[in-house]
């Protein structure tokens, strides 16, 4: 009873009400504590369009209800479009499907835990459903049997989904956004580590959608073939103020267009630090900064950190602009490595202002 008590008095001391000129206007924020990547933080979730289920796994008998449940999916069960259903710190070892729009909202993003066992995706947001938050947890386990099992899957025909300040660890894929008119969506400030396959992918037809400001990282480089963010056939997506490091290739745009790249961080890649192929066209790479060079788990010297590769047409092109390459020399255009068919080029393309955001 003591714990139940605590718990109420804190979820009441960050409900804030505004008042003005002798009125309480029916605005409220729930003010929530983080702690990325060791740095602390808050960010607020305004109640106001909606009512608040609260999930538990440890409270006293008589502290359950309809708003106070046990586990996460009864939460998603009970609430309604547009409820939040806010998850105390804890260990929940379920595979969730959100078939509604609403607010999942984790106490702390390192100890409020969504573990999947392995069994399947952990969390699925279903086709259809808009406007839906996933945001402070962290998210285990999803089974590795398939390169698209994930930690978080948005699934076709989904727009205006916020998933935000999560740890993502031990799945296949981080998250997939998997296509099909799926738009409008933004992945932003996760910290995404050991993945089998990729740590954020966009599926065919997946449009006009933010990537910014995640870590994507590996542990360990050796015989590892991920790829940190994969665009496959989709368009008009922002990738923007990431840092990737240690993937087999850190950036592969394949069949995609008029995609914005800008101001990334590509650190240790196995491969190739952006890679763009088949018939993809019109992306723009911009004031993206490559730490050192690539290469280094396939035993050659070649110092480029970029390749254009296996294209399919002809009139495949992309606009590189003002990029930070470590071995430009400081001499006229930057020359980008690629091969056309069978054939290996020495400069497919150039980065016309190279060096300039160092």
């Amino acid at each position: 009873m003591e714990k139940q008590l605590v718990k109420k008095f804190l979820v009441a001391g960050v409900i804030i009400l505004f008042i003005g000129a002798g009125v309480i206007p029916s605005v409220g924020s729930l003010v929530l504590e983080h702690n990325r990547y060791g740095k602390g933080g808050s960010y607020s979730v305004n109640l106001n369009d909606g009512s608040i289920i609260f999930v538990d796994d440890d409270q006293d008998a008589d502290w359950y209800d309809h708003t106070h449940v046990r586990t996460i999916r009864e939460g998603i069960i009970n609430a309604s479009d547009h409820w939040t259903v806010f998850v105390y710190n804890g260990t929940y070892y379920e595979n969730l499907l959100i078939n509604k729009s609403l607010r999942l909202i984790g106490e702390n993003n390192v100890n409020t835990i969504i573990d999947g066992g392995k069994i399947s995706d952990v969390i699925t947001i279903k086709t259809g459903v808009d406007e839906t938050n996933v945001i402070g947890f962290t998210v285990r386990n999803g089974s590795v049997i398939d390169e698209n099992n994930c930690g978080i899957k948005i699934e076709s025909y989904v727009e205006k989904t916020l998933i935000s300040n999560n740890n993502i660890d031990e799945c296949r894929t981080g998250i997939f956004i998997k296509g099909r008119f799926t738009e409008h969506n933004i992945i932003s400030n996760n910290n995404i580590v050991n993945f089998d396959y990729c740590g954020i992918k966009l599926g065919n037809f997946a449009h006009n959608n933010q990537i910014v400001s995640n870590i994507i990282s590996m542990e360990d480089l050796e015989d590892n073939k991920s790829k940190g963010i994969y665009l496959l056939n989709s368009g008009e997506n922002l990738i923007s103020q990431n840092f990737i490091s240690r993937c087999y290739i850190c950036i592969h745009l394949y069949g995609s267009r008029a995609s914005t790249i800008m101001n990334n961080e590509i650190s240790s890649c196995g491969k190739y630090g952006i890679c763009t192929s088949s018939t993809g066209i019109g992306n723009f790479i911009i004031l993206n900064k490559f730490d050192d060079f690539c290469g280094t788990n396939r035993g050659d010297k070649r110092p480029a950190t970029f390749r254009v590769g296996n294209f399919g047409d002809i009139y495949s092109y992309q606009i590189y602009l003002a990029n930070d390459w470590p071995d430009y020399d400081g001499s006229g255009f930057y020359r980008i490595y690629g091969k056309f068919g069978s054939w290996n080029l020495e400069w497919f393309t150039v980065d016309v202002l190279p060096e300039i955001s160092s």
